[in-house]
């Protein structure tokens, strides 16, 4: 199972497109709380994360800040933004964010990365 937020329909679109096409499933969720269900299941194997979306940040200090769970801690994260956004992608670094890429990098690799999780 792989969690994802995303600022667009299209990003949703194709990262449910290729999970179900790779038989992985996947739900878009829109805050923290859409997220700790999942975590507490125990089946999210990673977090997919769109830089550009209103609450990436608040996502990622849910699974890498002071107040994150053992648990959450320990599911594999990645971020993705334009490339001018060096900013938004230095800080997700910073603050725990396993893989970040620029935007390219992810959407030539979407099918790679959600093969990593079957």
């Amino acid at each position: 199972m792989i969690a994802f937020v995303a600022s667009d329909l299209i990003w949703s679109s194709r990262i449910k497109a290729t999970a179900d096409a790779l038989g992985v499933g996947s739900k878009r969720i829109f805050n923290p709380d859409g997220l700790g269900a999942l975590v507490d299941s125990g089946k999210l194997r990673l977090v997919l994360i769109d830089l550009e979306s209103e609450d990436a940040e608040v996502i990622v200090d849910a699974l890498r800040g002071r107040h994150a769970t053992e648990l959450s801690k320990a599911i594999p994260t990645l971020a993705w933004a334009p490339h001018v956004m060096v900013e938004s992608m230095e800080s997700a670094r910073a603050a725990g964010v396993d893989r970040v890429l620029t935007r390219g990098a992810f959407s030539s690799k979407l099918e790679a990365i959600v093969a990593e999780v079957v």
